[in-house]
């Protein structure tokens, strides 16, 4: 696919033209890869009976091979009939075609979303201009306890130091049986202690 510009070019532009879907809809975010469409037609096909059983019989699976695509279109033209029927009384309404992220209601809620960040920043200081070493969590400002701290600095170690010692031990030398319980670690555990001094 890399190499595709390069070596296809005209495949490459199918490619860039959206040619490898189909739109069953006249919506922009509603296309399908085309073997998602196939699977489709073959379920309306197989729901109606059409290819159960059929693998029995070569003469009838060649027939339906031929029928089938043809029985797939009619039903699907049936079915979309039925539904301008239905829709008779909505004709007039013009179908909306926009992104439901272009809706006006979750529009709205981006926006505050994005104001209620701004206001705890504002509030609460930046918790990115901050310079302190100590180890806090951003949004309620909890400094954690030392002993914490030296676990976040030093449990990648840790963790390293285990993996060798269970090579070295359960693999290479095997004086520990390899299917011996691993002890879990019993590290210190964040908790609240008290709360930073918000400096702006």
């Amino acid at each position: 696919m890399e190499c595709l510009a390069t070596e296809i070019p005209e495949i490459a532009a199918e490619f860039k033209k959206a040619n490898f879907v189909l739109n069953k809809t006249n919506r922009a975010f509603s296309s399908l890869p085309i073997d998602q469409a196939h699977e489709q037609n073959n379920k309306i096909v197989k729901g109606d009976g059409g290819a159960i059983g059929l693998t029995e019989s070569s003469t009838q699976l060649l027939r339906w091979m031929v029928s089938g695509p043809e029985m797939s279109r009619i039903i699907n033209d049936f079915e979309l009939s039925q539904k301008m029927v239905r829709n008779i009384a909505k004709q007039e309404e013009q179908e909306d075609l926009r992104h439901h992220e272009q809706m006006k209601g979750v529009q709205n809620t981006f926006r505050n979303q994005g104001n209620a960040v701004c206001s705890t920043i504002e509030e609460m200081g930046n918790p990115f201009a901050d310079q302190t070493g100590d180890l806090f969590v951003l949004d309620t400002r909890d400094i954690a306890d030392s002993k914490v701290v030296e676990t976040v600095r030093t449990v990648e170690q840790l963790g390293k130091d285990q993996y060798r010692q269970l090579v070295t031990k359960r693999l290479q030398e095997r004086p520990t049986p390899l299917f011996n319980t691993i002890h879990k670690n019993k590290l210190p555990e964040q908790s609240s202690r008290y709360k930073r001094e918000v400096y702006r």
